[in-house]
């Protein structure tokens, strides 16, 4: 899902860094892998700007595995 669907579909809070965040696997070449391999077994940030960035990034993922599971996505691919 692109970037710009992340912002409008999920309707994030205020933050600028969670908003800031639900672009980064879209915007960051690779990051996915990184994410997958490293961050994604790591526990969650305690500091409240990196716990933000943390919970925009995890809410980009759940909403591509929402948005890939959907039938309008199943039908048109």
């Amino acid at each position: 899902m692109h970037f710009l669907s992340h912002y409008y579909t999920e309707l994030p809070n205020e933050n600028p860094l969670l908003v800031a965040a639900l672009s980064i696997p879209d915007l960051t070449r690779g990051f996915t892998r990184v994410y997958n391999s490293n961050l994604k077994k790591q526990l969650p940030p305690e500091q409240e700007g990196l716990k933000k960035i943390h919970e925009g990034i995890v809410q980009h993922y759940a909403g591509d595995f929402w948005f890939h599971k959907s039938p309008l996505f199943k039908e048109h691919i």
